[in-house]
């Protein structure tokens, strides 16, 4: 197999560059030794809150002792509370370089309120109004992958499923024909994405992944390079707790309004105020002398009158 002449191989050769994973690198380093490393100038870590998030943190500190002359150079999309223990401890004083505000990405982040819809039946009507050079559709729980692809397929769409089950040659192959354009969609998860490269036009969040750091490594497959891209969100009734957080750290979500013909930016009109409902509320005259809590008594006597005009007019409309 591959892994044996591998094996072999390094039994007489030792190489100048070496890309593994941390499951590997473990294994031929301690276990197996036959990986020497102890000259090692350099231990990159791309993706690295990746590996602290999933429990790489005790394989990597296993390694790290055998290379006492090495630089580290951590690259990351996000750094979180997780990393900085270790940080602190084989870092010590370290330069922190913020490349994210280097330039600004041209990405825009329609939010499309479904309230109670099913995300299904959602998608299916957003796939029929955009036409992507290249979308990925992130899906969280592996039994709705399935169910997301199977009804893309139904609709004619030129779709692929990417999971962690699918083996190495048939991943290549699949990598292979979305290079080719064979595909116009890719449903995937957060763990099979991660280090794919493409240029993707569209990215859409079936729903909002578990830990919220992976909205920005979702995210991230679109925008690259200075490309423009669209981060398509689906809104439940649930979800708002977690889209707050993202407003808050930074995500311009724009509320969207997806119709049978197009996904267009929400225009909220101004309500015009009616004859009446000004001279309704020209009888709500300020007192002079006030009492305590007059305002807010003011304020919902206001209110109430809107209401009773609305309605009003609501109800001379539908006669």
């Amino acid at each position: 197999s591959n892994k044996q002449k591998e094996q072999a191989w390094l039994e007489k050769n030792q190489p100048d560059i070496v890309i593994t994973t941390p499951e590997r690198l473990k294994a031929y380093v301690v276990d197996l030794n036959i990986l020497k490393i102890q000259t090692t100038k350099y231990f990159v870590l791309d993706e690295a809150d990746m590996m602290f998030d999933y429990e790489f943190l005790s394989l990597i500190d296993q390694i790290l002792p055998a290379m006492p002359k090495a630089k580290y150079l951590l690259f990351s999309a996000t750094i979180h509370q997780s990393m900085e223990p270790f940080i602190k401890k084989y870092f010590g004083v370290y330069d922190l370089i913020d490349t994210s505000k280097s330039h600004t990405l041209n990405i825009t982040y329609p939010l499309i309120n479904i309230k109670y819809q099913e995300r299904l039946d959602v998608l299916s009507k957003l796939v029929q109004v955009i036409n992507p050079y290249l979308c990925f559709v992130f899906v969280s729980k592996k039994e709705n992958q399935e169910v997301v692809y199977q009804r893309l397929v139904d609709l004619g769409k030129e779709v692929v499923s990417i999971n962690s089950n699918i083996g190495v040659k048939k991943r290549i192959k699949l990598i292979e024909d979305i290079l080719a354009l064979k595909y116009q969609y890719v449903v995937t998860s957060d763990l099979a994405a991660r280090g794919l490269d493409f240029k993707i036009s569209h990215v859409i969040h079936y729903d909002l992944p578990h830990f919220l750091e992976f909205f920005q490594h979702r995210s991230g497959r679109t925008g690259r390079m200075y490309e423009s891209g669209m981060v398509i969100t689906f809104l439940s009734v649930d979800d708002h707790r977690k889209i707050d957080k993202l407003k808050k750290q930074g995500i311009p979500f724009v509320d969207y309004v997806l119709t049978d013909e197009s996904l267009e930016k929400q225009v909220r009109k101004k309500r015009e105020v009616s004859e009446e409902e000004i001279n309704a509320l020209k009888k709500l005259k300020t007192k002079k002398k006030v009492k305590p809590n007059y305002k807010k008594k003011h304020a919902e006597e206001v209110r109430k009158t809107r209401q009773a005009i609305r309605r009003k007019e609501h109800a001379a409309k539908n006669r």
